[in-house]
C-alpha cells in the first residue's frame, strides 16, 4: 500500500491524472483514464471531465470507509453485523489498521487531485466568472478533504500546491485550527464564486452557492466545539440568516418523498432541499454503490426482490426521542415497523412496549428498497446518491447558531419549528412556556437525530463537537443491557462501553509514519 506521499510521486512520474466519471447529469462522459495535464484543459468540456475526477474521492468514502465504519454504532444505529469485528467500530484500531489508511489515503488523494486541478485549470480560455467557477468548485472540495482529515485526525499536513518533484516531499503536521483556517478559506472562495444552484451544471452532484455556504456553517459549527472557540456561532449565523432569507432552497413538503426520490434516483429540483449530495452509478454491475440504502433499510432476507443486509438496528436512545410526540412523521419512517420475508411480504413488527424493551429488534426505514428502481438488487449494494447536506440541517444548524449567539429567540425557534411542522410534528413556539436556552439546546440535539439520522458522519461529528459522546455512549450502553437482553449486553460491551479519550482522534498510519520523517503520532497509540 502507498500513503499519499507514495501516491503524489507515483503520479508525478507518471504524469498523469486519473478522471473516472460515473453521474448522471454531470459526469456523462465516457471515463477516461490516465489523461496527461499538459494535453488538457483546452475546453470546458476537459475541464469538466477534470473536476469530475475531484469528485471521485467522494464516491471513495460514501461507498466504503463513511459507510460501515467508525460512524456505524451512535445513540442512533447499532451495527450488528457478523458480531461487528470492525475494529473502528469496536475501537480496537491502531496505527496498522486497513480502514484508519484507507480513510488518510482516500482524503490526501481528494487533496491531491484538487490542487493538480487548480494548478492546471489556468490553462483554460474562458471568461474570468466561469473561470473562478471552476477555481471555486476544486476549493470547496480541497476544504471539504481537509475538514474531514481535521476533525478525524487534528493536526495534519496541509498542503495547497502540487508537488512538483518527488525529492524531499516530507511535510510536518499543521495545527489543526490552521487547517480549519485553511478550510474556511477555500470554502469562502466558493461561496463567492460558485455559481447558484439554479445555474450550476449538475447540482446537487456538483456544488453550488448554497451548499458550500451550508457546508461552511457546518465547519464553523464544528470549530465552535472542537476548538472550544463559541466565537464561531456567531460566523455559522452571519452566512446562515441570509441563506434562509433569501428562501432560494426550500423544505419538500413531504418528509418521505425525499427518501422516495432517492431510491427512485429522482431529484427534486423544485425544493432543491437536497442541496449537496454524492452521486453513484444505479448500474449493479459497475460496482459504484453507495451501499448505505441496503444496510440501513428494513430487513429483508436474500431470497427476496428487497434484498437487504440485516447489518443496523436503531437504539433504544433513538426511539426515546420520538416518544415526545408519536403523531411525527418521521417516527415510523425512520424507524421501520416491518421487515420481508422472501416472497417480498412486508411482515410488521411487534409493537413496542411502553419500556422500549424490543426496540432493539427494530431496523432503520429511512432508505427503503422498494422504491428503487435498478434490477436486480443486490443485498449489499445499489446505485442510490446519497446525501451530504440538505435544508432541513441548514434550518437546524440556524436554530443552533442562534440560540448559542442570542438564545431561544423567535429565529431560533422559527428554523427549529419549520422542520418540525414539515414533519407533522408539534412546535416548540405554540408552548405556554418556551424552552430555556439550555433546554433548547437539548431539544435542538435531539431534533437533530430525529431528522438527519443515518445520514454518514453528522451524527458521530455532532456527538464529537458537542462533547457529549462518552456520555452518549454511556448511556446507550446502560440501556442496552438493561432492555436489550443478552443481544444489548454484548452490543453495550463490545461497541459502546469501548470508548477511550485517545478514540476521538485516530491514529496517523502507520506506513505514512514511517515514509514521511517529519510526521509524529496521536497521543495514545
Amino acid at each position: 500500500m502507498k500513503t499519499y506521499n507514495n501516491i503524489i510521486k507515483t503520479l508525478f512520474l507518471l504524469l498523469v491524472l486519473v478522471f473516472t466519471s460515473s453521474c448522471e447529469d454531470f459526469l456523462t462522459t465516457t471515463p477516461t483514464d490516465f489523461i496527461s495535464p499538459e494535453n488538457f484543459y483546452n475546453t470546458e468540456t476537459e475541464a469538466d471531465m477534470a473536476i469530475a475526477g475531484v469528485y471521485l474521492s467522494l464516491n471513495d468514502l460514501y461507498k466504503d470507509v463513511f459507510k460501515n465504519g467508525f460512524s456505524a454504532s451512535t445513540d442512533e444505529t447499532v451495527y450488528t453485523y457478523g458480531g461487528s469485528a470492525n475494529p473502528m467500530i469496536i475501537k480496537t484500531f491502531d496505527a496498522t489498521t486497513p480502514d484508519v489508511y484507507n480513510i488518510w489515503s482516500k482524503l490526501y488523494l481528494g487533496v491531491y487531485r484538487s490542487n493538480a486541478f487548480l494548478k492546471n485549470i489556468n490553462k483554460l480560455d474562458v471568461d474570468s466568472v466561469k473561470k473562478n467557477a471552476f477555481i471555486a468548485e476544486a476549493r470547496f472540495l480541497r476544504g471539504y478533504y481537509y475538514y474531514h482529515l481535521a476533525m478525524l485526525f487534528g493536526d495534519v499536513p496541509l498542503r495547497l500546491e502540487p508537488i512538483e518533484s518527488p525529492i524531499n516531499t516530507d511535510l510536518a503536521r499543521t495545527p489543526r485550527e490552521v487547517v480549519f483556517d485553511s478550510v474556511c478559506a477555500d470554502m469562502k472562495f466558493a461561496t463567492e464564486h460558485l455559481y447558484t444552484y439554479t445555474l450550476q451544471k449538475g447540482a446537487p452532484v456538483r456544488a453550488c452557492k448554497e451548499a458550500s455556504t451550508g457546508v461552511l456553517a457546518r465547519v464553523y459549527l464544528s470549530m465552535a466545539g472542537v476548538l472550544n472557540k463559541p466565537e464561531y456561532y456567531a460566523k455559522a449565523l452571519e452566512i446562515l440568516l441570509p441563506l434562509v432569507s433569501s428562501q432560494t432552497i426550500k423544505l419538500n413538503p413531504d418528509y418521505t418523498q425525499i427518501w422516495k426520490n432517492i431510491s427512485a434516483d429522482t431529484y427534486d429540483h423544485v425544493s432543491k432541499e437536497i442541496m449537496f449530495d454524492v452521486e453513484f452509478n444505479a448500474d449493479p454491475y459497475k460496482y459504484l454503490y453507495s451501499g448505505w440504502a441496503s444496510n440501513v433499510a428494513p430487513a429483508a432476507p436474500t431470497g427476496g426482490t428487497y434484498n437487504s443486509n440485516d447489518r443496523f438496528r436503531v437504539t433504544t436512545t433513538f426511539w426515546q426521542y420520538y416518544q415526545s410526540d408519536k403523531n411525527d412523521v418521521r417516527y415510523n419512517w425512520n424507524i421501520a415497523d416491518y421487515n420481508y420475508n422472501t416472497t417480498d411480504v412486508k411482515t410488521p413488527k411487534a409493537a413496542y412496549t411502553t419500556n422500549g424493551s424490543n426496540a432493539t429488534d427494530r431496523n432503520p426505514g429511512k432508505f427503503r428498497r422498494d422504491w428503487e428502481v435498478a434490477l436486480p438488487r443486490d443485498p449489499s449494494k445499489n446505485g442510490a446518491n446519497f446525501p451530504i447536506l440538505r435544508y432541513s440541517d441548514v434550518l437546524l444548524m440556524l436554530s443552533e447558531a442562534e440560540n448559542e449567539v442570542n438564545g431561544p429567540t423567535d429565529v431560533a425557534f422559527a428554523a427549529l419549528d419549520s422542520v418540525r411542522s414539515r414533519a407533522k410534528a408539534f412546535k416548540y413556539s405554540d408552548l405556554p412556556i418556551r424552552p430555556s436556552q439550555e433546554e433548547l439546546r437539548t431539544i435542538i440535539r435531539e431534533e437533530r437525530s430525529r431528522e438527519l439520522c443515518f445520514e454518514s458522519t453528522t451524527r458521530y461529528y455532532d456527538l464529537i463537537r458537542w462533547g457529549i459522546i462518552f456520555d452518549k455512549f454511556t448511556e446507550v450502553g446502560n440501556t442496552l443491557k438493561q432492555l436489550g437482553g443478552t443481544n444489548g449486553s454484548n452490543w453495550a460491551n463490545k461497541l459502546y462501553f469501548v470508548l477511550k479519550p485517545q478514540h476521538i482522534l485516530f491514529p496517523i498510519p502507520q506506513i505514512e509514519m514511517q515514509l514521511n520523517s517529519k510526521m509524529t503520532q496521536n497521543p495514545g497509540y
